[in-house]
């Protein structure tokens, strides 16, 4: 049950758009989760498991080393993800920086500050994932998320 569970997990990540990597890490998380609520499920209805299988999801901690040793073991592959699928527009790229040293030129030097002065972190997408062997490679956008202060 956990593997077909974690198989559906890994499926529909790489499914969506854009699709999510997918690391030893979540996949770590995942088992927890899964092997949690099949265990609560099993204390309502013993028909899930047999009562073994179940002391043995109690014990199991789901480690790094387990994650990887699953992905492997399921067809899964680490790949390279590569940078944006499409060339950068140059002309729109001048016009933006034309009208941003306009927007700017209104502003004094001194009331100015360095990026790493204003409090933002950019959270990036990790540079690699797991997929399945049979899947083709595509080149993904970097998307990220920014968190101020």
């Amino acid at each position: 049950m956990l593997t077909k569970a974690l198989i559906l997990f890994c499926e529909r990540a790489r499914s969506v758009k854009p699709p999510v990597p997918i690391t030893v890490e979540s996949v770590s998380a995942k088992a927890k989760n899964i092997a949690a609520n099949l265990l609560v499920a099993y204390e309502r209805n013993m028909t899930i498991m047999q009562g073994d299988e179940a002391e043995a999801l109690k014990l199991h901690l789901f480690s790094s080393t387990w994650s990887f040793k699953w992905l492997k073991r399921n067809n899964y592959i680490s790949k390279q993800l590569h940078g944006e699928a499409v060339d950068v527009d140059l002309i729109a790229v001048a016009d933006g920086t034309a009208k941003l040293r306009e927007e700017i030129s209104h502003y004094h030097p001194e009331n100015g500050c360095k990026m790493d002065e204003t409090g933002v972190i950019f959270h990036l997408l990790p540079r690699q994932t797991f997929v399945h062997k049979t899947e083709k490679s595509k080149r993904n956008k970097k998307h990220k998320k920014i968190i101020p202060f």
